[in-house]
């Protein structure tokens, strides 16, 4: 990805919805579209779905530089994950869905003489709008909120001549988000989904140590506290998931 392309996303989200329309929409370009048959079959029905993730972060901090002077960084947002959803259709059109997840994000790039992660665990709700779009397809808008509670920013740099293992630790805090999707039925019961979510959350930091020694956040210098004093924690995942309903 270019950095051009990548700036324009980070600055604006909505490209990637539109990006991943564009992929969807050549599936359906039909001037009829048939009578739609599953969806209609949503409605009272309980679902379970498994979520992997996988996505970047809008924010990094830089943490050291390579021996080629490529910089290392670490996001607050973005990485790996997973989620657990549990939902219930409404109505055809309306989905209420509640979900646990945990997500970990990493040093970039990976270097052998340091070590970065960031961890997060999530308790989410999302509301969803369900809209038809042939006999075994619809796609989902959904919003929603969710209560984030963070582990340590853990970044080891101690094996670097004048590095330091630096703990950041953060509250907890509550992030909204907003996603799109395209879900496809294998049967009445089972069903695939790819889809984009774009958060957004911002950490507070609350303790500070270095090497094992704790220090007062007051103390901290103000370079220090303007790029980790507030931890970016927004980010874009991409979302393949598989449902099932009952």
């Amino acid at each position: 990805m270019s950095g051009m392309f990548r700036i324009a996303i980070l600055k604006r989200p909505y490209v990637l919805f539109y990006i991943l329309y564009m992929l969807i929409a050549p599936l359906h370009a039909q001037e009829n579209i048939p009578e739609v048959v599953f969806s209609n079959q949503l409605e009272s029905k309980w679902h379970v779905d498994l979520n992997f993730l996988l996505g970047f972060g809008t924010n990094n901090i830089e943490v050291g530089v390579t021996t080629e002077n490529d910089k290392i960084k670490i996001s607050g947002g973005g990485g790996l994950g997973g989620v657990l959803n549990l939902g219930y259709g409404v109505t055809p059109q309306w989905d209420l869905i509640v979900g646990v997840g945990l997500e970990y994000s990493s040093l970039q790039p990976q270097v052998e003489n340091a070590d970065g992660s960031f961890f997060r665990t999530m308790f989410l709700s999302t509301i969803k709008y369900r809209i038809p779009v042939s006999a075994s397809g619809i796609i989902n808008i959904g919003a929603g909120a969710g209560y984030y509670l963070p582990d340590d920013l853990n970044v080891d740099m101690s094996q670097i001549p004048q590095g330091a293992h630096n703990i950041y630790s953060y509250k907890n805090t509550v992030g909204f988000h907003l996603q799109a999707e395209y879900e496809g039925f294998f049967n009445e019961n089972l069903t695939w989904v790819i889809g984009l979510k774009y958060y957004n959350i911002s950490y507070d930091l609350e303790a500070v140590s270095s090497d094992g020694i704790s220090y007062p956040i007051n103390n901290l210098p103000e370079d220090i506290i303007s790029e980790i004093g507030e931890l970016d924690g927004s980010g874009v995942d991409l979302i393949l998931s598989l449902n099932y309903y009952f």
